[in-house]
């Protein structure tokens, strides 16, 4: 503390100044050692708040090496025990660098700031719309930059704000590695701090359309999920919700283009909750068949499309002509789990009742019971022991004698049919049909 303040009142000779500042790389490796030596400790930090802060202050000088100083000076501020006038002061400095005009400025008050934000976010708060300006940079690393601080001092007062923004930019940008940091961070703060669940829901809708596939589908699961269980404390509450969210979903249907994630959310809300809408059922099927017909980047958003199709015609007790179609249309389909679900779907709806029951009304939540013993095969295998077939028994119950005829036969049977995989066929071919 002593040789900085030696040298910041000029006691050191002329020789050692740079710029009309006294040896500036003294300095500057100087308040890195306090910055480790004031690190989570108050008793020390006293005795060097003056110092810094008059470091701070006398190399506002308005050249490189005086930025250079004030930007350590700020680090130091950072790390050593807190104190409130000094980050008021650090945070009057930062203010002008990021307003400056040169991005090496910007980027040097943004790096800055994100040290301040560390401490408390509301510095970081009296500038976002002059950090969210940063992102207008032709400059790619200052655009980063300007990201991470963004994330950082999101918080649940700013978030509408800073969302919106961001959603702006994700909007005209053409970068696709920003765009798929812009996504992250969107749908992460939006995870964190949304408002409202009926925010939510607006803002990944959007993000889904603007994003698309750069959307994880840990975002899907977690809307769907929230849709589904709501607060699990009021069913009104929780039925508005999800008649809000299928009616933003249906006019997404609109849209002449829907990624696929997002039409893997659509379907799944509408199959579950598309009766509470005052549309009828059987429009809103219809309207996933419009949407079926259209060629997807994965084969299992089709798949997704006809199991709501499934479940409105189970909620309806009713499918009408186009879907069977539809429906039949595809249960050739080169996908195996499309095929599988038009093929369940034709067999089911020749008995609509049965169909109704295995697709009740909001069920999505329900416990499965799993019988473990599955005991729904006793009569089957009783008859069968009856009719001369061996009681099974697991492994640790057999004798070490079974087990080793066992693995004796089993290996000669492999052996055997090696031989005869590998031997010469003297067989005349089979004549052609």
């Amino acid at each position: 503390v002593c040789i900085l303040k030696q040298i910041i009142d000029r006691k050191l000779p002329g020789d050692y100044e740079y710029h009309k500042l006294p040896a500036p790389w003294i300095q500057i490796k100087l308040l890195r050692i306090l910055a480790y030596l004031g690190a989570n400790d108050l008793k020390t930090s006293e005795h060097m708040y003056e110092v810094v802060n008059e470091s701070l202050k006398k190399a506002d000088v308005n050249n490189n090496i005086g930025f250079a100083i004030i930007f350590e000076a700020i680090k130091t501020i950072s790390k050593i025990y807190p104190n409130s006038y000094l980050l008021d002061a650090a945070a009057q400095v930062i203010a002008k660098f990021i307003t400056s005009a040169s991005n090496n400025l910007k980027y040097l008050g943004l790096t800055a700031l994100t040290l301040l934000v560390q401490i408390n976010t509301r510095y970081a708060v009296e500038h976002q719309m002059e950090v969210i300006d940063c992102l207008e940079s032709t400059d790619e690393t200052l655009r980063r930059k300007t990201l991470d601080l963004l994330y950082k001092m999101t918080n649940p007062k700013n978030v509408v704000v800073i969302t919106e923004k961001l959603i702006d930019h994700l909007r005209i940008t053409n970068d696709n590695v920003l765009r798929a940091e812009l996504v992250a961070r969107i749908t992460q703060n939006a995870e964190k701090f949304a408002p409202s669940n009926e925010w939510f829901i607006k803002t990944i809708n959007t993000v889904f359309f603007l994003g698309g596939d750069l959307v994880r589908n840990q975002i899907a699961h977690n809307l769907m999920q929230l849709i589904a269980e709501g607060s699990g404390e009021d069913e009104e509450r929780d039925n508005e919700l999800r008649l809000f969210a299928v009616k933003i979903f249906l006019e997404s249907l609109s849209q002449p283009f829907i990624p696929d994630i997002l039409l893997h959310v659509i379907s799944w809300i509408l199959g579950e909750y598309a009766y509470l809408s005052d549309i009828p059922l059987i429009e809103i099927a219809d309207r996933l068949c419009d949407i079926a017909e259209r060629q997807f980047d994965q084969l299992e958003t089709r798949a997704y499309i006809i199991n709501a199709l499934t479940k409105l015609a189970a909620q309806m007790q009713n499918c009408s002509e186009r879907v069977y179609k539809i429906v039949q249309r595809f249960s050739n389909s080169q996908s195996v789990d499309v095929q599988q679900r038009c093929n369940e779907f034709l067999q089911l709806i020749k008995n609509i009742k049965l169909m109704h029951e295995l697709f009740p009304i909001d069920a999505s939540c329900e416990d499965i019971e799993v019988d473990e013993n599955m005991s729904f095969l006793n009569e089957f295998v009783n008859k069968s022991i009856q009719n001369g077939a061996q009681s099974y028994q697991p492994q640790r119950e057999l004798s070490a004698f079974q087990i080793l005829n066992t693995n004796i036969e089993s290996n000669f049977a492999n052996s055997k049919n090696q031989l005869f995989k590998n031997r010469i066929r003297f067989e005349a071919y089979a004549t052609p049909a």
